[in-house]
């Protein structure tokens, strides 16, 4: 080899092993790969990157050696940056993620596309640390959101003396950093917590734990105002109480609006009392209605009952007051004279003469006349003796049922009570051709029960069921209301079944109470059955298969009363 191209070859070497200390000297990592991906190249800081030996980097593929992530992700070989360079032959800048000994690591790349006449083409990186600059933007980041919150924010040193607080802090109490720098937050103390209040504060935050409360505390210009404060303690790398943070809250308004919340719901609950007294009376002035009601409709069945038994009676009356009984007579006493004047020629008389036969005849039918006049006497006197009977049991029944102020127990047979509230309405289920179909338990337990109430409750259910019947718009087939009573272990009671207009099973729960009547009554007296049933502790049950197709009704109590 000529001596010239001997010189320039020493010299270039000489030049590409200055370039090369001087690249390895450099704080940023450079790295140059083939085309596949694969070191050829890389300088010292490089090494001391991934923190491997240099030899141990060379023809190792560089996204198996600097695995990088991206927000936390790691990415997968083919999204790694050299990848992606050599693929899209372009350069290819960015910021990444390496966890290097379990520390993240922020990265700067810079990548470069090379392709060079007679050679494949490579990629070129350099790779700049950017931690600390990351880690300094960072505080800065937490340090503006610190100094921005909406909170007061203090931290103190381990015996409490402020080191540092935020803009709300001097909003809140009035006091900045200049004026309270080395001093004890004991200056915002109001006087109206104790001493075991702060020993207690203390002891807790001492001892590593998180203190949380409320606080009266007093501002610069002497103003109260309670906050929420959290205070944490910070531990060094010692594990010893370096530091203590303290977040406040002014919640003033927060206590103020709850008192006035507090003064508010007392006052509702005063008015919620005077509002269930009011009810409770209006309740019990609307029972008193129900009961009045009941007792109302059971006069208004005696009095019918009665003026069915006396309407018959007057007619009777009438009838006997009627002169077929002189007429009678008068005819008698002209057959008498007619045969008193022709004594003389009595035999002549009744032989011969047409009016003389006659006479005969008429005493026959006047004798037959009064035989039947005396038969309808005794049947009239008959039906007025049972008319009288019917009355003289309505009276019974009603001084019998006669409702007091007071309730009384006694033993009462459930077969003898609806027997008799069938037999005051007696008149009303003949006029509607109501027939009653009795199902009684016999011998049926006696029940403890007010006898006088339930008696309306049961006079009212039959009395709807009648009504029930009438308003059904069914055929001349046979109307019937079925009554049965049962015993159970544990309880006793009746049920009243009718094939009547029946009810929409959605109303059902509606059906009982007050103003809600299908008939445009009041509802007073339903209302008033469920609330006795209910009151005596029993159950009172309405079942209908809907419109058209009837009702029942069971009643069922506690045998013990």
């Amino acid at each position: 080899m000529p001596a010239d191209k001997r010189n320039k070859l020493r010299e270039l070497q000489s030049t590409l092993g200055k370039i090369e200390v001087a690249l390895g000297t450099i704080s940023d990592a450079i790295v140059w790969t083939d085309q596949a991906g694969r070191i050829q190249w890389c300088n010292k800081t490089f090494d001391e990157l991934v923190g491997n030996p240099h030899i141990l980097n060379l023809g190792k593929y560089l996204f198996e050696l600097l695995p990088l992530k991206e927000h936390g992700t790691l990415l997968p070989p083919k999204g790694h940056p050299v990848i992606l360079i050599l693929q899209e032959k372009n350069n290819l800048d960015g910021y990444y993620e390496y966890d290097r000994n379990d520390k993240i690591v922020y990265l700067e790349f810079l990548g470069r596309y090379l392709e060079m006449p007679g050679a494949n083409e490579s990629a070129v990186m350099v790779i700049r640390d950017i931690t600390e600059k990351k880690n300094l933007e960072q505080i800065k980041l937490q340090s503006e959101a610190l100094q921005r919150a909406a909170n007061a924010i203090v931290i103190t040193d381990n015996q409490g003396a402020v080191i540092w607080v935020n803009r709300s802090f001097g909003l809140l109490t009035g006091y900045q950093l200049e004026e309270i720098y080395g001093r004890n937050l004991s200056i915002l103390k109001s006087g109206q917590h104790d001493k075991s209040f702060y020993r207690n504060l203390w002891d807790t935050i001492l001892s590593g734990k998180v203190w949380e409360g409320e606080t009266v505390n007093r501002k610069k210009d002497q103003n109260l105002y309670v906050e929420r404060q959290t205070i944490t303690p910070v531990l060094d790398g010692n594990g010893k109480i370096s530091n203590f943070i303290a977040v406040k809250e002014d919640i003033s308004e927060r206590k103020k609006t709850e008192l006035e919340l507090e003064e508010y719901r007392g006052k509702l609950e005063q008015m919620v009392n005077e509002k269930t007294r009011e009810l409770k009376r209006v309740q019990d002035e609307l029972v008193n209605r129900a009961m009045e009601a009941g007792m109302s409709q059971m006069a208004a069945i005696w009095l019918h009952n009665i003026g069915n038994a006396i309407t018959p009676l007057n007619v009777l009356m009438e009838k006997m007051k009627t002169d077929e009984l002189g007429n009678i007579s008068r005819f008698l006493q002209k057959c008498h004279d007619d045969l008193v004047i022709h004594a003389a020629d009595l035999g002549h008389y009744v032989s011969n003469g047409q009016r003389g036969r006659q006479v005969f005849d008429y005493m026959g039918e006047l004798i037959h006349s009064l035989s039947d006049h005396d038969k309808k006497q005794s049947d009239m006197l008959g039906r007025m003796d049972a008319a009288l009977s019917y009355i003289s049991q309505i009276l019974t029944l009603q001084q019998h049922y006669a409702s007091g102020s007071q309730e009384i127990k006694e033993l009462v047979d459930l077969n003898d009570l609806i027997e008799d509230a069938i037999r005051l309405q007696t008149g009303t289920l003949e006029r509607r051709g109501i027939a009653v179909k009795r199902n009684f338990l016999e011998p049926m337990p006696k029940l403890l029960i007010d006898k006088n109430r339930l008696m309306q409750v049961i006079v009212n259910l039959v009395k709807n069921s009648c009504e029930a019947i009438e308003m059904q718009q069914s055929g001349p087939g046979e109307k019937v209301i079925e009554v049965k009573t049962f015993a159970q272990s544990d309880r006793l009671g009746f049920e009243i079944v009718d094939d009547g207009i029946g009810i929409d099973p959605a109303y059902i729960d509606k059906v009982f109470e007050l103003g809600k009547s299908q008939k445009g009554s009041s509802g007073f007296g339903l209302y008033y059955c469920k609330m006795f049933v209910e009151n005596s502790n029993g159950k009172l049950v309405f079942l209908s298969r809907g419109p058209g197709k009837g009702a029942s009704v069971k009643v069922a109590f506690d045998r013990t009363g």
